[in-house]
């Protein structure tokens, strides 16, 4: 089986998988079937892992924050603050990938008062009042570097490999907010029917492009100047 057939095949098996996790949910008002979830984890770290391995300094930090993600779906509905903590680890391993991957400095003057201002309306507007107190450093330091990762996303302009990561990391961070709301607004399962679909989205998109060809900026620099 080709190369980008097995990906093919290993995308439609994560839907799947999400699928049979939200089914009991949509059909019978039953569960989240954590088993399907965490099949679809494995998967997306398995799609993560095809591919081309040639600048392990890009690709490398992407594929371990793809295996961060998958430990904090294991460990997460245990132990939620050890979930934030996986989840912190991989949004600082997608950082470094973006770093090596090279960013275009103007792109990161003008998307920064955005993400500057989408992340203190969400945390100090809407979400800070319902935090607990033992929450508030845990909480606050994931959404600082969530949005660093979102922003170093954006930084990387807008050839076809980096449209797969930027889409990746919103997509995530909007994921996030229905995690947050889930978790601290309001516990109805409405909640987990948008964010599933949309976290194994991003991931999903974050392994297609970790493994794609990224040739045209094999010649640009770790970091471009500011332009």
């Amino acid at each position: 089986m080709g190369g980008d057939r097995l990906r093919l095949v290993i995308v439609a098996a994560i839907a799947v998988a999400v699928m049979l996790a939200l089914e009991p949910v949509i059909i019978r008002s039953g569960g989240f079937q954590m088993r399907w979830l965490l099949a679809g984890s494995a998967l997306f770290v398995l799609l993560g892992a095809t591919g081309r391995w040639d600048r392990p300094g890009c690709r490398i930090p992407f594929r371990l924050g793809l295996v961060a993600c998958a430990m904090g779906d294991l460990l997460g509905p245990r132990n939620f603050q050890m979930g934030v903590v996986c989840f912190l680890a991989a949004h600082l391993a997608f950082c470094v990938g973006c770093w090596g991957h090279g960013l275009q400095g103007g792109r990161v003057l003008r998307w920064g008062p955005v993400v500057l201002a989408f992340s203190l309306g969400l945390v100090g507007l809407w979400l800070w009042p319902h935090l607990p107190v033992g929450d508030r450093p845990l909480v606050t330091a994931y959404t600082a570097v969530i949005s660093v990762m979102a922003l170093m996303a954006a930084g990387l302009g807008r050839s076809p490999v980096r449209a797969w990561l930027w889409w990746g990391a919103w997509i995530f961070y909007l994921s996030d907010i229905f995690v947050a709301r889930w978790r601290f607004v309001d516990p109805s399962s409405a909640n987990g029917l948008v964010c599933y679909p949309l976290y194994y989205l991003a991931c999903t998109l974050l392994a297609w492009g970790t493994g794609m060809n990224w040739r045209d900026s094999d010649e640009r620099p770790a970091t471009e100047e500011m332009s």
